[in-house]
């Protein structure tokens, strides 16, 4: 099977996990689901442009990321 051929195959699995919850998700939850890393389906939403209701997946940050930043007091945040 060409490479071509599984990048589509995967990037269903991603769309059936997501839209059989409505998109309510993380990427780590779809790819648990999946059987992909959680980059490779962070890659495939970024590529096909879909967005999920529960995550901020910016280019390296994650949801966690930036919490733990919040309450560090660093990254640029003045009182």
């Amino acid at each position: 099977m060409s490479r071509y051929k599984y990048s589509k195959v995967n990037e269903f699995m991603v769309w059936r996990a997501a839209s059989s919850v409505g998109w309510d998700c993380t990427a780590s939850e779809i790819a648990s689901e999946v059987g992909l890393s959680e980059s490779g389906v962070l890659n495939i939403l970024k590529r096909k442009g879909w967005k999920l209701k529960r995550e901020d997946y910016r280019e390296g940050v994650g949801r966690w990321d930036v919490c733990a930043l919040m309450k560090s007091g660093v990254g640029g945040r003045h009182e």
